[in-house]
């Protein structure tokens, strides 16, 4: 069920994605808000990159994939680099005043949540039972 939960997931985002585009591409054009969500979503681009599709996508969470540490670039100057470039890419479209003005609440919880995630994750200890063996034995029961 991993590759469903993936595709459901990454369906998800591209509707997120494509209604703040929507949202945003209403207001007149800023090029430093638009360089700045550019500079955000290319941070996590990169994050996801160099995770690969299935790690990007919780494959380690859902007992899909061996724990591993990646450390090429981003991973190698910051430890969370797709949740910060949300946060700064959400963060940059608050500063077109015409999207501020109408959006500013889901722009603040979107940062505010992705910032929730970062203390999530370097604060909770996973507690997965089963390894990747474990699950494709039981499923091949």
């Amino acid at each position: 069920q991993p590759a469903r939960f993936r595709r459901d997931a990454m369906v998800m985002k591209g509707v997120a994605l494509t209604a703040l585009a929507a949202a945003y591409l209403t207001q007149p054009w800023h090029w430093a808000s638009a360089l700045v969500i550019a500079t955000g979503f290319m941070l996590n681009l990169a994050g996801a990159m160099a995770l690969g599709n299935a790690r990007s996508y919780y494959g380690w969470e859902l007992g899909e994939l061996p724990r591993q540490r990646v450390t090429s670039f981003p991973y190698s100057v910051m430890s969370h680099p797709m949740l910060v470039g949300n946060m700064v890419a959400f963060g940059g479209t608050l500063l077109n005043p015409g999207f501020r003005q109408a959006w500013w609440p889901l722009a603040i919880l979107h940062v505010a949540f992705n910032g929730a995630l970062i203390v999530m994750e370097t604060s909770v200890l996973p507690k997965r039972t089963r390894g990747p063996e474990q699950v494709a034995s039981r499923e091949a029961v």
